[in-house]
């Protein structure tokens, strides 16, 4: 089942520097998400902060709250192993285990679960994912070839198919398609706007007019100034940001200035 996602004052540090500052915002379920902004002004970094992989870098941390369906992902009490089941990643490179089949490449997240898989459930994770991930039909022949032997578009897409197969609330993207050719970013992006129907999907992204096709709400996050941490300036409906920005520092990177 999908979750919105609420950010309440979310300070995200390297050590002694922080990196982003003060971001609230809501992500609202099933739908499509983008964040955008000038490169160093903390987009991955705040991807990462939602599903705590954040704090696996040494001496990063976290101040602030993120909740999904109202649970705090940092309370005391919290698993990060679970939270990163119940909000899955996609990122910017396909990273497929290059040496696992197609097969069990989609199972791998399952099986980390520490229980046994009978063949039969394993089956229509693989198929359900696949499909899922529009890449069944490419790939039902090849289920037990290499993960790596499949095309840059497939392995991506192959990702995605794993990221689902635990069945995740959330699904976060960091600039999926920065290194696909233009008809593997265009089968991604329809991926997108289908999955929105089952899942909440977050995506970072530079591409402007990738931001505008996929998503229906865009977050706009800029440096605060030469080196100060980024922050969220505005975040509205896609439609509006991209016609009717608020803010003069949005409608000045949108426009290239």
């Amino acid at each position: 089942m999908a979750s919105s996602i609420e950010v309440s004052d979310l300070n995200l540090y390297y050590g002694d520097v922080r990196a982003v500052e003060g971001v609230t915002l809501t992500v609202p379920a099933r739908s499509v998400t983008a964040v955008i902004g000038p490169s160093g002004c903390g987009k991955s970094t705040f991807l990462r902060s939602l599903n705590r992989m954040h704090e696996v870098v040494p001496g990063a941390r976290v101040e602030g709250r993120v909740a999904l369906d109202g649970q705090d992902l940092y309370g005391v009490d919290v698993d990060p192993v679970a939270v990163r089941r119940r909000v899955g990643m996609v990122f910017q490179r396909p990273n497929p285990f290059p040496e696992l089949s197609v097969y069990e490449n989609v199972v791998a997240g399952v099986r980390l679960g520490a229980r046994r898989l009978p063949a039969s459930e394993a089956d229509d994770i693989v198929e359900r994912s696949l499909r899922g991930a529009n890449l069944w039909e490419e790939v039902r022949d090849r289920l037990d070839k290499p993960g790596g032997s499949l095309s840059g578009g497939q392995q991506q897409r192959l990702c995605i198919a794993r990221a689902i197969a635990v069945r995740p609330q959330v699904l976060l993207m960091d600039e999926p398609c920065s290194a696909l050719d233009p008809i593997s970013t265009a089968a991604v992006e329809d991926l997108i706007r289908e999955l929105r129907a089952d899942y909440t999907i977050v995506i970072v992204t530079h591409n402007l007019q990738q931001a505008a096709r996929v998503s229906e709400q865009t977050a706009f996050l800029d440096l605060a100034g030469p080196g100060r941490p980024g922050r969220l300036v505005e975040m509205s409906p896609t439609a509006r940001i991209f016609s009717d920005p608020r803010e003069p520092a949005t409608e000045a990177y949108l426009s290239g200035h």
